[in-house]
Protein backbone atom coordinates (compact mmCIF):
# COMPACT_ATOMS: atom_id res chain seq x y z
CA UNK A 1 0.00 0.00 0.00
CA UNK A 2 1.24 3.25 -0.81
CA UNK A 3 0.37 5.65 2.01
CA UNK A 4 1.43 9.20 2.47
CA UNK A 5 4.13 10.38 4.35
CA UNK A 6 4.78 12.41 7.14
CA UNK A 7 7.95 14.24 8.47
CA UNK A 8 7.87 16.06 11.74
CA UNK A 9 10.90 17.77 13.26
CA UNK A 10 11.85 20.27 16.26
CA UNK A 11 14.87 21.62 17.81
CA UNK A 12 16.21 23.24 15.22
CA UNK A 13 16.58 26.56 17.43
CA UNK A 14 17.01 24.91 20.71
CA UNK A 15 16.14 27.57 23.20
CA UNK A 16 12.69 27.19 22.04
CA UNK A 17 12.33 24.07 23.59
CA UNK A 18 8.25 23.96 23.07
CA UNK A 19 9.34 22.15 19.30
CA UNK A 20 11.45 19.10 20.99
CA UNK A 21 8.26 18.70 23.14
CA UNK A 22 5.14 18.83 21.07
CA UNK A 23 7.10 16.62 18.61
CA UNK A 24 7.79 14.15 21.16
CA UNK A 25 4.18 14.20 22.72
CA UNK A 26 2.60 13.48 18.98
CA UNK A 27 4.60 10.55 18.70
CA UNK A 28 3.84 9.48 22.36
CA UNK A 29 0.52 9.97 21.50
CA UNK A 30 0.47 7.40 18.28
CA UNK A 31 2.59 5.24 19.92
CA UNK A 32 0.49 5.31 23.73
CA UNK A 33 -2.48 5.58 22.46
CA UNK A 34 -2.92 3.43 19.35
CA UNK A 35 -5.46 0.84 21.35
CA UNK A 36 -7.31 3.58 22.60
CA UNK A 37 -8.01 6.60 20.53
CA UNK A 38 -9.25 6.22 17.08
CA UNK A 39 -7.31 9.11 15.32
CA UNK A 40 -4.50 7.29 16.41
CA UNK A 41 -5.22 3.86 15.44
CA UNK A 42 -5.71 5.61 12.08
CA UNK A 43 -3.09 7.50 11.74
CA UNK A 44 -0.75 4.55 12.69
CA UNK A 45 -2.79 2.37 10.30
CA UNK A 46 -2.56 4.67 7.38
CA UNK A 47 0.35 6.87 7.63
CA UNK A 48 4.17 6.67 7.60
CA UNK A 49 5.42 9.03 9.65
CA UNK A 50 9.06 9.87 10.41
CA UNK A 51 9.97 12.15 13.74
CA UNK A 52 13.23 13.90 14.26
CA UNK A 53 12.76 15.87 17.91
CA UNK A 54 16.24 17.07 18.24
CA UNK A 55 17.60 18.36 15.48
CA UNK A 56 20.28 20.35 17.61
CA UNK A 57 21.40 18.50 20.40
CA UNK A 58 25.02 20.69 20.63
CA UNK A 59 22.25 23.86 20.66
CA UNK A 60 20.13 22.15 23.12
CA UNK A 61 23.40 21.42 25.12
CA UNK A 62 24.00 25.49 25.01
CA UNK A 63 20.41 26.07 25.40
CA UNK A 64 21.23 28.56 22.47
CA UNK A 65 19.61 29.28 19.09
CA UNK A 66 22.87 28.53 17.02
CA UNK A 67 25.09 24.97 16.52
CA UNK A 68 28.31 24.10 18.20
CA UNK A 69 29.64 25.73 15.23
CA UNK A 70 27.58 28.98 15.59
CA UNK A 71 25.67 28.45 12.62
CA UNK A 72 21.66 29.07 12.68
CA UNK A 73 21.06 25.84 11.27
CA UNK A 74 17.84 27.89 9.79
CA UNK A 75 19.92 30.31 7.88
CA UNK A 76 21.83 27.55 6.35
CA UNK A 77 19.75 25.73 3.97
CA UNK A 78 20.57 25.74 0.33
CA UNK A 79 17.67 27.11 -1.44
CA UNK A 80 17.55 30.88 -1.17
CA UNK A 81 21.10 30.75 1.05
CA UNK A 82 22.71 34.33 1.40
CA UNK A 83 19.32 36.15 -0.11
CA UNK A 84 18.61 38.40 3.13
CA UNK A 85 21.05 40.61 4.71
CA UNK A 86 21.06 38.10 7.95
CA UNK A 87 22.08 39.06 11.64
CA UNK A 88 25.78 37.77 11.92
CA UNK A 89 25.16 36.73 15.42
CA UNK A 90 22.16 34.93 15.84
CA UNK A 91 21.18 34.55 12.25
CA UNK A 92 24.67 33.37 11.15
CA UNK A 93 24.35 31.84 7.69
CA UNK A 94 27.50 29.73 8.01
CA UNK A 95 30.16 30.04 5.48
CA UNK A 96 28.17 28.29 2.53
CA UNK A 97 25.37 26.61 1.92
CA UNK A 98 24.59 23.19 3.70
CA UNK A 99 28.07 23.45 5.36
CA UNK A 100 26.53 22.47 9.05
CA UNK A 101 26.13 18.19 9.83
CA UNK A 102 22.49 18.80 10.77
CA UNK A 103 21.76 20.62 7.75
CA UNK A 104 23.41 17.80 5.55
CA UNK A 105 21.44 14.93 7.82
CA UNK A 106 17.96 16.67 7.15
CA UNK A 107 18.26 17.48 3.44
CA UNK A 108 19.85 13.67 3.41
CA UNK A 109 16.73 12.26 5.40
CA UNK A 110 14.11 14.16 3.63
CA UNK A 111 15.29 13.34 -0.08
CA UNK A 112 15.39 9.58 1.21
CA UNK A 113 11.50 9.70 2.50
CA UNK A 114 10.16 12.08 -0.40
CA UNK A 115 7.69 13.42 2.25
CA UNK A 116 4.74 14.50 1.07
CA UNK A 117 4.34 17.24 4.08
CA UNK A 118 7.25 18.08 6.04
CA UNK A 119 6.92 20.38 9.32
CA UNK A 120 9.52 22.06 10.99
CA UNK A 121 8.39 23.59 14.66
CA UNK A 122 9.55 26.67 16.40
CA UNK A 123 8.49 28.76 18.87
CA UNK A 124 6.81 31.39 19.69
CA UNK A 125 3.95 33.60 18.36
CA UNK A 126 1.28 31.03 16.91
CA UNK A 127 1.90 31.55 13.31
CA UNK A 128 1.97 29.02 10.39
CA UNK A 129 5.11 29.73 8.21
CA UNK A 130 4.78 28.57 4.65
CA UNK A 131 7.32 29.03 1.87
CA UNK A 132 8.93 31.46 0.91
CA UNK A 133 11.65 33.53 3.23
CA UNK A 134 12.92 35.83 0.36
CA UNK A 135 10.74 38.86 -0.29
CA UNK A 136 8.25 39.18 -2.23
CA UNK A 137 8.13 35.36 -3.40
CA UNK A 138 5.00 32.86 -3.27
CA UNK A 139 5.42 28.95 -3.86
CA UNK A 140 4.16 27.80 -7.01
CA UNK A 141 1.12 26.25 -4.81
CA UNK A 142 -0.06 29.47 -3.33
CA UNK A 143 -3.66 28.38 -3.63
CA UNK A 144 -2.98 25.25 -2.40
CA UNK A 145 -1.49 26.52 0.64
CA UNK A 146 -4.09 29.17 1.41
CA UNK A 147 -6.90 26.76 1.20
CA UNK A 148 -4.78 24.34 3.44
CA UNK A 149 -4.90 27.66 5.73
CA UNK A 150 -8.91 27.99 5.29
CA UNK A 151 -9.87 24.55 6.49
CA UNK A 152 -7.22 23.89 8.86
CA UNK A 153 -7.28 27.65 10.91
CA UNK A 154 -10.48 29.21 9.62
CA UNK A 155 -12.25 28.55 12.57
CA UNK A 156 -10.43 31.73 14.14
CA UNK A 157 -9.87 34.86 11.51
CA UNK A 158 -7.28 35.69 14.15
CA UNK A 159 -5.56 32.54 13.68
CA UNK A 160 -6.36 32.31 10.28
CA UNK A 161 -4.09 35.59 9.39
CA UNK A 162 -1.18 34.07 10.89
CA UNK A 163 -0.77 31.48 8.38
CA UNK A 164 0.49 32.18 4.68
CA UNK A 165 4.38 33.03 3.38
CA UNK A 166 7.32 33.66 6.05
CA UNK A 167 8.51 36.84 4.47
CA UNK A 168 5.05 38.44 4.96
CA UNK A 169 3.98 36.90 8.31
CA UNK A 170 6.62 37.30 10.47
CA UNK A 171 9.86 38.41 8.26
CA UNK A 172 11.72 37.60 5.49
CA UNK A 173 15.06 34.98 5.89
CA UNK A 174 17.07 33.33 4.07
CA UNK A 175 18.36 29.69 3.92
CA UNK A 176 15.04 28.48 5.73
CA UNK A 177 14.31 24.47 5.95
CA UNK A 178 11.19 24.89 4.08
CA UNK A 179 11.92 26.16 1.21
CA UNK A 180 14.53 23.75 0.44
CA UNK A 181 12.59 20.87 1.63
CA UNK A 182 9.58 22.29 -0.62
CA UNK A 183 11.85 23.17 -3.84
CA UNK A 184 14.09 19.66 -3.14
CA UNK A 185 10.82 16.89 -3.01
CA UNK A 186 7.61 19.57 -3.50
CA UNK A 187 6.17 18.37 -0.07
CA UNK A 188 3.81 20.58 1.31
CA UNK A 189 6.11 21.94 4.14
CA UNK A 190 4.92 24.14 6.86
CA UNK A 191 6.80 25.92 9.45
CA UNK A 192 4.68 26.15 13.02
CA UNK A 193 6.02 28.59 15.59
CA UNK A 194 3.78 27.64 18.64
CA UNK A 195 2.31 29.80 21.07
CA UNK A 196 4.87 29.40 23.75
CA UNK A 197 1.93 29.38 26.45
CA UNK A 198 3.08 28.50 29.82
CA UNK A 199 6.82 29.31 29.40
CA UNK A 200 8.64 30.67 32.47
CA UNK A 201 10.86 32.29 30.26
CA UNK A 202 11.74 33.14 26.96
CA UNK A 203 10.79 31.22 23.33
CA UNK A 204 8.18 29.09 24.86
CA UNK A 205 9.95 26.33 27.82
CA UNK A 206 7.03 23.73 28.80
CA UNK A 207 7.06 24.15 32.06
CA UNK A 208 3.53 24.02 32.80
CA UNK A 209 1.01 21.57 33.88
CA UNK A 210 -1.18 21.64 31.13
CA UNK A 211 -1.48 19.26 28.40
CA UNK A 212 0.38 19.83 24.98
CA UNK A 213 -3.03 19.22 23.70
CA UNK A 214 -4.46 22.29 25.36
CA UNK A 215 -1.44 24.44 25.79
CA UNK A 216 -0.31 24.74 22.12
CA UNK A 217 -4.25 23.59 21.02
CA UNK A 218 -4.18 25.37 17.55
CA UNK A 219 -0.60 23.17 17.20
CA UNK A 220 -2.14 20.50 17.84
CA UNK A 221 -5.05 20.67 15.28
CA UNK A 222 -2.86 21.91 12.30
CA UNK A 223 -1.19 18.69 12.81
CA UNK A 224 -3.98 16.45 13.19
CA UNK A 225 -5.64 17.77 10.31
CA UNK A 226 -2.43 17.03 8.16
CA UNK A 227 -2.42 13.66 9.42
CA UNK A 228 -5.67 13.38 8.44
CA UNK A 229 -6.11 14.93 5.19
CA UNK A 230 -2.40 15.05 3.72
CA UNK A 231 -4.32 13.16 0.59
CA UNK A 232 -6.29 16.07 -0.13
CA UNK A 233 -2.96 18.05 0.12
CA UNK A 234 -2.44 18.39 -3.81
CA UNK A 235 -5.23 17.11 -6.00
CA UNK A 236 -7.34 14.29 -5.10
CA UNK A 237 -9.39 12.59 -7.78
CA UNK A 238 -12.61 10.60 -6.84
CA UNK A 239 -14.90 8.77 -9.20
CA UNK A 240 -18.25 9.58 -7.81
CA UNK A 241 -20.61 7.45 -10.07
CA UNK A 242 -20.48 5.23 -13.39
CA UNK A 243 -22.86 4.28 -15.56
CA UNK A 244 -23.01 3.11 -19.30
CA UNK A 245 -24.00 0.52 -22.07
CA UNK A 246 -21.55 -2.22 -23.16
CA UNK A 247 -20.04 0.04 -25.45
CA UNK A 248 -19.88 3.17 -24.01
CA UNK A 249 -19.19 4.22 -20.37
CA UNK A 250 -19.97 7.57 -18.19
CA UNK A 251 -18.00 8.72 -15.18
CA UNK A 252 -18.28 11.39 -12.71
CA UNK A 253 -15.08 12.83 -11.52
CA UNK A 254 -15.02 15.27 -9.02
CA UNK A 255 -11.83 16.87 -7.44
CA UNK A 256 -11.99 16.25 -3.47
CA UNK A 257 -8.34 17.71 -2.84
CA UNK A 258 -7.14 21.26 -2.10
CA UNK A 259 -5.29 21.95 -4.66
CA UNK A 260 -6.02 22.00 -8.60
CA UNK A 261 -6.01 18.50 -10.63
CA UNK A 262 -3.83 19.09 -13.32
CA UNK A 263 -2.88 16.71 -16.56
CA UNK A 264 -5.40 14.39 -15.56
CA UNK A 265 -6.10 10.62 -17.16
CA UNK A 266 -8.43 7.58 -16.42
CA UNK A 267 -8.38 4.41 -18.40
CA UNK A 268 -10.83 1.61 -17.49
CA UNK A 269 -9.24 -1.85 -19.24
CA UNK A 270 -8.34 -0.95 -22.46
CA UNK A 271 -10.47 2.82 -22.88
CA UNK A 272 -9.02 5.42 -22.10
CA UNK A 273 -9.78 9.25 -21.93
CA UNK A 274 -8.01 13.05 -20.73
CA UNK A 275 -9.08 14.90 -17.69
CA UNK A 276 -9.61 18.02 -18.13
CA UNK A 277 -7.99 20.60 -15.46
CA UNK A 278 -9.87 20.44 -12.42
CA UNK A 279 -10.08 23.08 -9.70
CA UNK A 280 -10.99 22.25 -5.83
CA UNK A 281 -14.31 20.76 -5.02
CA UNK A 282 -15.10 20.97 -9.36
CA UNK A 283 -16.39 17.98 -11.03
CA UNK A 284 -16.82 16.50 -14.69
CA UNK A 285 -17.89 14.00 -16.92
CA UNK A 286 -15.73 11.77 -19.16
CA UNK A 287 -17.19 9.29 -21.60
CA UNK A 288 -15.57 6.31 -22.36
CA UNK A 289 -15.56 3.97 -25.54
CA UNK A 290 -15.08 0.37 -25.97
CA UNK A 291 -16.09 -2.94 -24.98
CA UNK A 292 -17.87 -3.36 -21.21
CA UNK A 293 -18.97 -6.46 -19.57
CA UNK A 294 -20.40 -7.10 -16.13
CA UNK A 295 -17.44 -8.56 -14.12
CA UNK A 296 -14.89 -6.69 -12.60
CA UNK A 297 -12.36 -3.89 -14.22
CA UNK A 298 -9.32 -2.24 -12.92
CA UNK A 299 -9.93 1.63 -13.21
CA UNK A 300 -6.81 3.99 -13.21
CA UNK A 301 -6.25 7.62 -12.64
CA UNK A 302 -3.39 9.44 -13.13
CA UNK A 303 -2.96 12.88 -12.10
CA UNK A 304 0.02 15.94 -11.24
CA UNK A 305 -0.55 16.25 -7.92
CA UNK A 306 0.73 19.40 -6.97
CA UNK A 307 2.59 22.01 -9.22
CA UNK A 308 6.27 22.13 -7.77
CA UNK A 309 8.51 18.94 -8.88
CA UNK A 310 5.20 17.91 -10.86
CA UNK A 311 5.01 14.90 -8.55
CA UNK A 312 2.63 11.90 -9.97
CA UNK A 313 -0.33 10.64 -8.99
CA UNK A 314 -2.16 6.97 -9.56
CA UNK A 315 -4.86 6.12 -7.61
CA UNK A 316 -5.79 2.26 -9.21
CA UNK A 317 -9.07 1.26 -7.99
CA UNK A 318 -11.52 -2.04 -8.02
CA UNK A 319 -14.75 -1.19 -10.40
CA UNK A 320 -17.52 -3.99 -10.70
CA UNK A 321 -19.62 -3.19 -13.46
CA UNK A 322 -23.55 -5.06 -12.42
CA UNK A 323 -26.18 -5.34 -15.26
CA UNK A 324 -29.31 -2.94 -14.29
CA UNK A 325 -31.78 -3.75 -16.72
CA UNK A 326 -30.43 -2.37 -20.06
CA UNK A 327 -27.72 -0.62 -18.85
CA UNK A 328 -24.37 -1.01 -16.59
CA UNK A 329 -24.07 0.99 -13.23
CA UNK A 330 -20.26 0.68 -11.66
CA UNK A 331 -19.15 0.20 -8.21
CA UNK A 332 -16.01 0.89 -6.70
CA UNK A 333 -13.44 0.55 -4.00
CA UNK A 334 -10.42 2.39 -2.64
CA UNK A 335 -10.80 5.72 -2.18
CA UNK A 336 -8.80 5.42 0.83
CA UNK A 337 -9.08 7.83 3.53
CA UNK A 338 -12.62 9.10 2.58
CA UNK A 339 -14.98 6.45 4.29
CA UNK A 340 -12.07 5.93 6.83
CA UNK A 341 -12.47 9.75 8.11
CA UNK A 342 -12.30 9.71 11.57
CA UNK A 343 -13.93 12.93 13.49
CA UNK A 344 -11.77 15.39 15.34
CA UNK A 345 -12.75 16.72 18.70
CA UNK A 346 -13.81 20.22 17.78
CA UNK A 347 -11.64 23.08 18.73
CA UNK A 348 -13.39 24.89 21.68
CA UNK A 349 -11.90 27.08 23.90
CA UNK A 350 -9.93 24.59 26.25
CA UNK A 351 -10.03 24.64 30.01
CA UNK A 352 -8.19 27.56 31.81
CA UNK A 353 -4.48 26.62 31.32
CA UNK A 354 -2.80 26.31 35.22
CA UNK A 355 -0.26 28.34 36.59
CA UNK A 356 3.48 27.65 35.03
CA UNK A 357 5.00 25.55 37.43
CA UNK A 358 9.42 24.94 37.65
CA UNK A 359 9.43 21.35 36.57
CA UNK A 360 11.18 19.99 33.24
CA UNK A 361 9.57 17.54 31.66
CA UNK A 362 12.24 14.47 30.45
CA UNK A 363 12.08 13.73 26.81
CA UNK A 364 11.80 10.22 25.61
CA UNK A 365 14.17 9.30 22.33
CA UNK A 366 12.63 7.27 20.30
CA UNK A 367 14.77 4.12 18.73
CA UNK A 368 14.50 1.32 16.59
CA UNK A 369 12.30 3.33 14.12
CA UNK A 370 12.45 1.80 11.02
CA UNK A 371 11.89 3.80 7.61
CA UNK A 372 10.38 2.52 4.30
CA UNK A 373 11.31 4.39 1.28
CA UNK A 374 8.38 4.90 0.00
CA UNK A 375 7.49 3.37 -3.48
CA UNK A 376 6.58 5.92 -6.57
Amino acid sequence: EQREVLYLDGGTHSNEYSGVYIVTEIAQFLLDEYETNETARWIVDHRHTVFLPLVNPDGSNAFGRINANTVNINRNYPVNWGGQEEDPVFNNPGPEPASEPETQHVIELMTALQPDYANRIHCCGNMWLTPYGLDGKDPADQELYQNICDEAFGYDPEVRSQCGPIWSVIYPVSGDHADTAYEYTGALTFGYEMSGRGAVALWGQPATTSDVRTQEREAWGGLMHAFLNVHRYGAYPVVTSVEGTGEQLTLTVENQGLGPLLRGHLTVGDAGASLPDLGPGNATQVTLEGAFEPGSAQLTLDYQKRIMKAPNGTRTLALDLVQDGGRLVGELAGHAGLEDQVTLASTDEPESIPAPVLTWTLLAVLTGAAVARRRR
